[in-house]
């Protein structure tokens, strides 16, 4: 077993994978019940849920290595503020373009086909 891989999936399905794997009564199951998603792991390796994943459905998930994501964000950054009379406030908006992507793609691996309870 290589370390430092991990399954990152889409969060709907992280969330539905810690469902089943809750229902049964194994010493497992109760250690992933007290520390929550964070302890969910798939042989071995820990399963993290992603929101912002990007692959092609919910039936997708990635293994690779953690530092193996590279996460960026373009230098135009704009904040925008409006006062808002009738709610005695100023809202704020800040709008970032950003991307995320692998250092390296040979070490990506894609999970297909994950099964439609765990979606």
């Amino acid at each position: 077993m290589q370390p430092g891989l991990t399954f990152f999936m889409p969060y709907k399905t992280t969330l539905y994978y810690v469902d089943e794997l809750t229902d049964r009564g194994t010493p497992f199951a109760d250690q992933v019940l007290q520390n929550g998603v964070q302890a969910a792991r798939y042989f071995g390796f820990p399963v993290i849920g992603d929101p912002h994943l990007n692959v092609s459905g919910d039936d997708q998930g990635v293994l690779t290595f953690d530092q193996n994501l590279v996460w960026g964000v373009q230098r135009g950054i704009t904040v925008e503020s409006m006062w808002q009379p009738r709610k005695r406030a100023v809202e704020v908006t800040i709008t970032a373009r950003t991307d995320a992507n692998y250092a390296k793609s040979e070490a990506v691996v894609l999970a297909s086909n994950i099964p439609s309870t765990l979606r």
